[in-house]
């Protein structure tokens, strides 16, 4: 009987502790051929390896956890433990468009907007007349009005952005 390691039962039978050595006898192998700076990511059965990249953090999900082995150092991590993404090597953010094929940016960019519009307030009918008013007050010149109108819209969550095109409304964060 021997233990291997990991959440890896001890092992009575014969045949089993033959193949757990093999995998460990070329997992050796694999690190020799390896340079000193790699680090090797090993998930556990049943287990998931989840890296948030606005976070810059990772977490395994599930039974089991993630073990790191670097410089001959093993660390491991359970399913409860987040850990900073730099634990796997260096990090940095790559470009949007490192690698992606241009029309496929392309599609997802758009999506993306989509998505943003589609959920994005919708200005009530009350607040487009405002708009309206406040238009006309500034191609009469009549600031005052304007600026008083510009204060009501904000009152209702809305602000102004004047653009060459013409006004936009953008919803006020709460």
């Amino acid at each position: 009987m021997t233990e291997l390691g990991g959440n890896h039962k001890r092992c009575s039978n014969p045949d089993q502790l033959f193949f757990l050595v093999q995998a460990k006898l070329q997992l050796a192998e694999l690190l020799n051929m390896l340079p000193v700076t790699a680090t090797i990511v090993g998930i556990e059965e049943h287990t998931a390896l989840i890296i948030d990249l606005n976070t810059k953090t990772c977490q395994a999900l599930g039974r089991g956890g993630v073990l790191l082995l670097r410089d001959g150092d093993e660390q491991r991590f359970d399913s409860d433990q987040p850990f900073a993404i730099t634990e796997l090597g260096s990090f940095r953010m790559p470009k949007l468009s490192t690698g992606i094929p241009a029309e496929i940016l392309e599609k997802v960019l758009m999506a993306e907007a989509e998505t943003e519009t589609a959920t994005a307030p919708k200005p009530s009918a009350e607040v487009l007349a405002l708009l309206e008013k406040r238009e006309a007050a500034r191609t009469r010149r009549d600031w005052g009005t304007a600026d008083s109108i510009r204060d009501q819209m904000s009152k209702l969550g809305w602000h102004i952005r004047d653009t060459p095109n013409g006004p936009e409304l953008v919803p006020i964060d709460n």
